[in-house]
């Protein structure tokens, strides 16, 4: 449905932008661009909505080519059959909630009878409908979002583009907008590309995910996918907590499945290994959900060890520990009840296929050849 084939745009100075990104979202797919700031994930969604002309790169959608740099073709906007939510809403004040939401209607130019009620249809989608003739300032900040979401729904759009939808409302708001959206959007089958720098809302949300940095993707799959298996130190931080510890590699490299490393635990750790990681230095990446705190475990069992509690951090049901494993020290996520004390001995048991071996040497933090880089332009922004 949507189809981005090699698609870049650099600024001025070869700052920022976007540097050769593939994309292949399929018909009725919740899919989300995630990464920090700058990162180029809102300049990719908008070279999609036709906003932003690529220097490189082939984008379709539905089948249809509607950016060609190499043919010099390129769909304005108005005929690429998008909707789109800004994050700042772009609600216009001095119109009630049924004139804002019927704007794209009305550039269409179709009869004040159809376009009421396509209106009322899409107002009905997003709970709103008994506010239609409600002035815009008088709506709340998530009251405010979903008129948005109607004005990019009401011309039934093949493809819908959110950038930081839920980005300016409060934490419990936006929690259940996350829910509220996501259904809304299994039921209608849009097409979605989502942009956020939100990692709960890209892992809670998402069919896929995207993980983006400097201008290009790291890693993309199943939000559990890239969660469990990382495939760099950046995918790994970016997507949750993690404890990342330096390690060395029995045998100077790992077979792919399963390696003994030495990680500094007094004894080696099993880890799992992906498609190997070459040389005999790697990072350990241990989530803090997946270290097990047992109550009678065995320390001369594999993957079983002896630790001492050194901080502990009350988060409601969830108890956050900092234990102290031979040389390291782990932080380690359990459940609040029966919580161990400061400086108590615990045993914890770390399960092969939770520890994820990750290459030492990042190779997505490499710097850009500029010579490979398409021809610059002159936008700074």
């Amino acid at each position: 449905m949507i189809s981005a084939d090699g698609i870049a745009k650099l600024y001025s100075g070869g700052n920022g932008g976007v540097r050769g990104i593939d994309l292949d979202v399929k018909a009725g797919e919740f899919f989300t661009l995630l990464g920090p700031s700058g990162c180029g994930k809102t300049t990719t969604m908008r070279m999609i909505a036709g906003l932003v002309r690529p220097d490189a790169g082939d984008i379709a959608l539905a089948g249809r080519p509607v950016s060609s740099a190499g043919a010099g073709l390129f769909v304005p906007p108005a005929k690429r059959g998008i909707g789109m939510v800004f994050q700042s809403y772009a609600i216009w004040p001095h119109l009630s909630v049924a004139q804002n939401v019927a704007y794209p209607l009305r550039v269409r130019k179709m009869r004040k009878a159809a376009i009421r009620a396509k209106v009322m249809t899409a107002l009905e989608m997003v709970d709103l409908a008994e506010m239609a003739d409600r002035p815009s300032p008088l709506l709340s900040g998530g009251q405010q979002q979903r008129v948005a979401l109607a004005r990019a729904l009401v011309a039934e759009p093949s493809v819908l583009l959110l950038d930081e939808p839920l980005s300016n409302l409060d934490a419990a708001l936006r929690q259940r907008m996350r829910g509220w959206l996501k259904d809304l959007q299994r039921e209608l089958g849009v097409t979605t590309l989502y942009v956020t720098h939100d990692q709960q809302e890209a892992l809670a949300m998402s069919d896929r995910i995207a993980v983006m940095r400097d201008g290009r993707v790291v890693q993309a799959g199943d939000p559990l996918e890239v969660y469990l298996r990382p495939r760099n130190r950046f995918a790994a931080e970016f997507t949750g907590t993690t404890n990342l510890v330096e390690c060395g590699i029995a045998g100077g490299a790992a077979p792919a499945g399963v390696a003994e490393v030495d990680a500094g635990f007094g004894r080696p750790v099993r880890a799992w290994a992906g498609d190997a990681v070459r040389g005999d230095k790697a990072l350990l990446s241990i989530r803090p959900e997946a270290i097990e705190l047992v109550a009678d475990g065995n320390v001369s069992d594999q993957d079983v060890f002896a630790g001492q509690v050194v901080h502990r951090t009350l988060l409601g049901n969830v108890t956050e520990y900092v234990v102290r494993i031979g040389t390291q020290q782990l932080r380690v996520s359990a459940g609040t009840s029966d919580a161990p004390d400061l400086d108590a001995t615990v045993t914890l048991r770390l399960r092969a296929e939770r520890c994820m071996l990750l290459p030492h040497d990042d190779p997505e933090a490499a710097t850009s050849d500029p010579a490979t880089e398409p021809a610059l332009t002159g936008d700074a922004r």
